[in-house]
């Protein structure tokens, strides 16, 4: 795999985690670069995270009306305003995905 090729995946694998499970388990003919590697592990860890990260934030309504058992007004008033949460939490982690992402495709080393 030719350098700009690996730039590329390890560009891609910041926004769509998944693809970088080939280079984590060396699936290809041709071993990758160290700093292929380091990229495709920490791309996979940030997916993960932000995965959780959102699925905990947009959770949250849930877990407080099972909880605290909210009558519909404050229900009407809490679900907008997670919705509002929710949009900002996206927001925070396309920021830092697109910025790993834009780091990668000029090869620099992975610093997040």
């Amino acid at each position: 795999m030719s350098e700009e090729e690996e730039r590329q995946t390890a560009a891609l694998s910041y926004l769509f985690f998944p693809l970088a499970l080939p280079v984590l388990l060396d699936t290809g003919s041709e071993p990758r670069s160290a700093w292929a590697r380091a990229h495709a592990r920490h791309a996979f860890c940030f997916g993960l995270l932000a995965c959780c990260l959102l699925a905990g934030i947009a959770l949250i309504p849930l877990v407080l009306v099972v909880s605290i058992g909210l009558d519909v007004q404050s229900i009407l008033l809490l679900y907008p305003i997670s919705f509002v949460v929710d949009l900002v939490a996206v927001g925070v982690v396309l920021w830092y995905g697109i910025r790993a992402a834009r780091g990668a495709a000029r090869g620099e080393v992975s610093r997040y």
